[in-house]
């Protein structure tokens, strides 16, 4: 039996990159929340400012969080434009577009996170249930699962957070993905594996202005 595939490592961020991006996408949602148009979240900012990093593009994730309370999370798993771009429009879309919540109000932010998670690429896992279920780690690995135009994903802080096996975790993305529970188990669904790595910011980081 082949090894089971290790996924790769997403991108790791300077510490000055991390309040870069977090400051855009702070920037981005209280501008959307106070009726601004626009969603870049880096106006006025040069060039030179935006590290090599910050122009990569890498599947990206944006959870927004009050206290422990989920209020918004949408995402790209692979990467479409450059995080600089992509993090400001996700954090507004995750506020305005998440069907399952509300808007987010601009009263609410001084009490809310913003989560930035960062995708490594995607693996596909091998068909073998026996296999799937050993070498999956659900603590580690986030589950993108595919199947026509359906699909579903989970960042693996959920998995953390709620305690999922593996196979709690492949039923679980089967249905976020609008398949039965045993839908991983279909011959035609793709499962594939990913790391992350998430680091958050204050959604707002004075009482009353703009971070």
């Amino acid at each position: 039996m082949p090894a089971f595939p290790t996924p790769p490592e997403p991108p790791s961020l300077s510490e000055a990159d991390q309040r870069f991006l977090g400051t855009l996408a702070a920037r981005a949602l209280e501008g959307h929340c106070q009726g601004q148009e626009s969603v870049e979240g880096h106006e006025g900012q040069a060039p030179g400012d935006i590290s090599e990093r910050l122009a990569l593009e890498v599947g990206v994730f944006v959870t927004l969080l009050c206290g422990r309370d989920l209020r918004g999370c949408l995402g790209c798993a692979e990467g479409q434009e450059p995080l600089h771009e992509s993090v400001p429009r996700l954090t507004v879309a995750s506020a305005s577009r998440d069907t399952r919540f509300r808007p987010v109000r601009l009263e609410e932010l001084p009490g809310m996170r913003i989560e930035i998670t960062l995708l490594g690429a995607l693996t596909r896992l091998p068909a073998v249930e026996a296999q799937l279920l050993e070498g999956l780690d659900p603590r580690l690995h986030g589950i993108h699962i595919r199947k026509g135009r359906r699909s579903g994903l989970y960042l693996p802080q959920v998995a953390r957070r709620l305690g999922w096996g593996a196979r709690e975790l492949l039923g679980e993305v089967s249905v976020k993905a609008g398949l039965t529970e045993s839908g991983w188990r279909d011959p035609a669904a793709e499962i594939f594996a990913f790391r992350a790595r998430s680091f958050g910011v204050p959604a707002q980081s004075s009482p009353g202005g703009a971070p």
